[in-house]
């Protein structure tokens, strides 16, 4: 609605986005949890229904392809190649990718939710949003519980649960097995988006870039180009 200053401080002013995250109501209210997550998936469901205009935002395409260059620092010419290879096979889409569409970035204000922390907004295949939230309520709280109770400020063992029920429902698979490869073929396009993550560079990034390009770049993109490279060309 506006935009003020404080000082050296610019700020933004936007409507009353409610008193709680989803993922706050989620732990207060564990009588609700299967609304909740009907919500949940209906809310992203809708979100990536959207088309927007071309060029409204970004395309992760072109993201990705600035990140890869940013990586010439710490891979090999033909890594460099190899990923630029896989990012151009990406279709053109429409639809916004928000980044990071977990429960601690989307308000309850009454009947209604909204979405808020929209700096890294895109425009791309929705499957990539897909992965970016299995990232946060599916690998985080096995892989990096601390980090990710310390965003939604719930326990890590709450935001599994919710993982598991929130893409049980947004898949219709219910058989674990079945929703245990689902995940599998997420992965694989997860350890290609955390690789491209490194070309963001920036102090935190330094610290695990070696771990990061050795253990995913080279121990799984590159051994899984083929189905890599097929999974990216028919996302949409």
């Amino acid at each position: 609605f506006d935009t003020v200053c404080c000082g050296d401080r610019l700020g933004l002013v936007f409507e009353h986005a409610g008193d709680k995250t989803l993922a706050r109501a989620f732990a207060d209210a564990p009588e609700a949890f299967g609304e909740l997550v009907g919500r949940y998936v209906a809310f992203v469901r809708e979100f990536h229904a959207c088309e927007l205009p071309a060029g409204t935002f970004e395309s992760i395409a072109d993201v990705y392809r600035r990140r890869v260059e940013n990586l010439r620092e710490y891979c090999t010419g033909e890594e460099c190649e190899l990923l630029f290879s896989l990012v151009d096979e990406i279709p053109s889409c429409l639809t916004p990718i928000h980044g990071d569409l977990h429960p601690g970035n989307i308000m309850v204000a009454g009947d209604e939710l909204l979405l808020i922390d929209l700096p890294d907004v895109t425009q791309g295949p929705v499957k990539l949003d897909e992965v970016n939230i299995f990232r946060d309520i599916v690998s985080a709280p096995q892989n990096s519980p601390e980090s990710i109770e310390r965003s939604m400020d719930v326990p890590a063992d709450l935001i599994k649960r919710i993982g598991g029920a929130f893409f049980s429902a947004y898949t219709s698979v219910t058989d674990p097995e079945k929703l245990g490869q689902y995940f599998q073929g997420l992965g694989l396009l997860y350890a290609f988006s955390v690789v491209l993550t490194i070309g963001m560079g920036g102090e935190a990034v330094a610290n695990y870039v070696t771990r990061v390009l050795d253990r995913l770049l080279r121990g799984v993109v590159v051994p899984n180009e083929q189905a890599l490279r097929h999974m990216l060309k028919t996302i949409s």
